[in-house]
C-alpha cells in the first residue's frame, strides 16, 4: 500500500500545482494529507508484516514524506539521489530559513526515511538545543569531525560534500576551489550539483553553503523561477 499511497499524493500534488501555481507549502501539506486518508480508508485496516495494525499517525507520515519528495523533484525538477539525512538537512533549511528547526518536525521526517535523529547528532550533522534540533555551520563542524575535511578523497553523504566544499570555496580564491572541484570529481558529481542547485533557490541568504552553491551552479535567477513558496515558520 505504500507504493499506492506515494503514487496517488504525488499525482495529487502535481494536480494541484497545475492549477494552482501558488498553493502554499501548507496548502499542499494538507491535500497530501487528505489523499494519503483517502488511499488507507480504501484499505483499511492496514497491517504490518507482523499483523499488527498500522496507525494512521504513520499512514499521514507516508503521505508527508510522499510531499517532501515531490518537493525536491518540483524545485530541481527531478528526482535528485539524496540520501536521508542530506533531504533532511535540505528540508528544514529550506523550511524555516535557518540553521534551527522543530525537532518533532526533524524527528516525524526522519523517522519515515528511517532516520534517527540521534544519527544526525552523531554525525556530527547537527546539535540539540531544547525543543530545537541546530544544524552545525562547517566551521563549526569540522572542529568535531573530519569527515567535511576537504582533504578527503571520499565523503559519506552528499550534506558532507556541501560542506566541505564550503570550507574550501571560504579558504581559496575562485580557481582554487574550481580545480578542488574538478579534483574531488564534484562537477560530475549529479547528486552534489543537485544539492547545491536547490541551496542556490532555497537555501537561507546568509549560509556559507548557499554562497558556495551559487557560486557552483549558479544563482537563482539562472533557474526557472517558482512561484508560492511559504516558509514553515509562517505557520
Amino acid at each position: 500500500m505504500r507504493r499506492e499511497l506515494r503514487q496517488e499524493v504525488r499525482k495529487k500534488l502535481q494536480g494541484i500545482r497545475k492549477a494552482a501555481p501558488n498553493a502554499s507549502r501548507i496548502d499542499l501539506l494538507m491535500s497530501a494529507y487528505g489523499e494519503g486518508l483517502r488511499v488507507v480508508s480504501s484499505h483499511w485496516p492496514v497491517r504490518d508484516a507482523k499483523g499488527d495494525s498500522i496507525p494512521l499517525k504513520r499512514a499521514l507520515e507516508e503521505a508527508r514524506a510522499a510531499l517532501q519528495e515531490w518537493y525536491f523533484e518540483d524545485r530541481i525538477g527531478r528526482t535528485p539521489a539524496f540520501d536521508p539525512a542530506t533531504k533532511i538537512v535540505l528540508y528544514a533549511l529550506e523550511g524555516y530559513g535557518t540553521r534551527e528547526a522543530n525537532f518533532d518536525d526533524v524527528l516525524n521526517y526522519g523517522r519515515v526515511l528511517g532516520v534517527d535523529v540521534e544519527e544526525l547528532y552523531q554525525g556530527h550533522i547537527a546539535d540539540r538545543k531544547g525543543s530545537k534540533v541546530l544544524i552545525l555551520a562547517p566551521e563549526e563542524r569540522i572542529k568535531k569531525t573530519n569527515r567535511i575535511d576537504p582533504e578527503r578523497e571520499e565523503y559519506v553523504s552528499v550534506w558532507d560534500k556541501v560542506q566541505a566544499a564550503a570550507l574550501q570555496f571560504a579558504r581559496v580564491d575562485s580557481k582554487d576551489y574550481r580545480r578542488w572541484l574538478n579534483n574531488r570529481g564534484l562537477l560530475a558529481d549529479d547528486a552534489f550539483l543537485d544539492a547545491c542547485r536547490f541551496l542556490s533557490r532555497e537555501g537561507p541568504e546568509e549560509l556559507i553553503e548557499t554562497r558556495m552553491a551559487r557560486n557552483t551552479v549558479g544563482t537563482p535567477s539562472d533557474f526557472v523561477p517558482k512561484t508560492g513558496q511559504t516558509k514553515l515558520e509562517d505557520h
